[in-house]
């Protein structure tokens, strides 16, 4: 009740996928947003067959991907002795690390309203001893030529400094970096912290969830209770720190010639499975969730589209709140609370949380010390109140 009179009804809005960010406000940290990502986004060209239906993540290019609102793209290039070729696990996907990185850029060109995130790692699996040892020189020469649209990571950017450009964020470092930012740290197959450091040195914490093996039994129900705890605590926005939850993974293998790998009606399950656990999860919540990173993104097959809307809403829905909290200061700013002494009054913060009970009764002519209340602004019996 108190959110829809405060905030009013958060609006579903009718979105416009080419464009969807240009309506955020500019003061928003990244802490604060919701982005549907895209794992292993190069693989929509990955036979769903055989060896290569491992590989197989996607539906749709990234150029595709782009049009259907995705906005952070998991690439993970490697040396070929030629060029720079993505790659999953040793499945090649054909798209060159170049052309990926040029449809980004051409986007943002064509919307420069819109931002962009690439989480990268150095995929090695298939690489010789040389080519793995060319791959940083190659790397740093491929993210220099883009430099004019890649943007420093700090802790402190915000959707202005982000706007038309890449936040490349490499699990590996490579010469002249980074460009971005590098990802240090971690575990896997599971949940884990890693450390995004800038070029400056300023870091943060990326608080990740990425179970991708979840074919023992229990895995996949285990998978979605933790993508639902780490959903929780973003939303609650109380650290400073990056959150990547991971809906993609594979429930099921398969072996060829004794080689044990994860198989397409895997990938599959897990997507379908993990799609539609965030999506009900999320009815009736609002708050950043953080990088969600999805299989089949934007396919209604596997509700990959409604997913993606879920996101893009809950993102906007965050910003129209941010606004909200900002012209309440602003209206406010002269005001103060006049209730009889010893009033009893409902007092909540501005996110729509209840003080404790033990302050749910409050002597609202006292200072803020008195009354238990620190300085800031509340809703107290329904009405913004600024105590200074």
């Amino acid at each position: 009740l108190l959110l829809s009179l405060f905030f009013c009804l958060l609006p579903i809005r009718a979105i416009d996928y080419q464009n969807w960010m240009k309506d955020l406000d500019d003061n928003l940290l990244l802490k604060s947003l919701s982005i549907p990502g895209a794992h292993d986004a190069a693989t929509s060209a990955c036979s769903s067959s055989g060896l290569t239906g491992s590989a197989h993540t996607q539906t749709y290019t990234i150029a595709q991907q782009l049009a259907h609102g995705v906005r952070m793209f998991d690439l993970r290039p490697a040396w070929d002795g030629k060029d720079m070729v993505i790659y999953h696990g040793i499945v090649s996907t054909g798209v060159k690390f170049s052309d990926a990185l040029t449809t980004l850029c051409d986007f943002l060109d064509a919307y420069p309203q819109e931002f962009i995130f690439v989480i990268m790692r150095h995929e090695d699996d298939g690489e010789s001893d040389n080519q793995k040892a060319e791959w940083p020189k190659q790397m740093g020469k491929y993210l220099t030529e883009a430099k004019q649209y890649i943007i420093d990571f700090s802790p402190t950017l915000t959707v202005r400094d982000m706007r038309g450009k890449l936040l490349v964020m490499s699990r590996n470092t490579y010469d002249g970096g980074p460009l971005g930012g590098y990802l240090s740290g971690g575990s896997d197959n599971a949940v884990y912290d890693r450390k995004l450091t800038g070029s400056s040195g300023a870091y943060m914490t990326m608080s990740t969830q990425d179970m991708y093996d979840v074919a023992a039994s229990g895995q996949l129900a285990k998978k979605v209770t933790a993508i639902k705890s780490m959903l929780a605590t973003s939303i609650k926005e109380r650290k400073n720190c990056l959150y990547l939850n991971h809906a993609s993974g594979y429930s099921k293998k398969t072996s060829i010639f004794g080689y044990t790998f994860s198989s397409y009606e895997g990938v599959q399950e897990c997507a379908r499975t993990c799609n539609k656990a965030i999506i009900d999860y999320m009815q009736g919540k609002t708050g950043p969730m953080g990088f969600v990173m999805m299989d089949f993104a934007g396919d209604d097959e596997y509700q990959g589209q409604e997913l993606i809307d879920l996101i893009i809403n809950n993102c906007h829905n965050t910003s129209i709140q941010y606004q909200e909290k900002q012209d309440a200061i602003i209206e406010v700013k002269e005001e103060t609370a006049t209730s009889p002494v010893g009033g009893k009054a409902a007092v909540y913060d501005l996110s729509g949380r209840k003080i404790n009970s033990q302050l749910s009764t409050v002597n609202l002519q006292l200072s803020p010390v008195n009354s238990q209340l620190r300085t800031g602004l509340f809703v107290i019996d329904g009405k913004k109140k600024l105590f200074q």
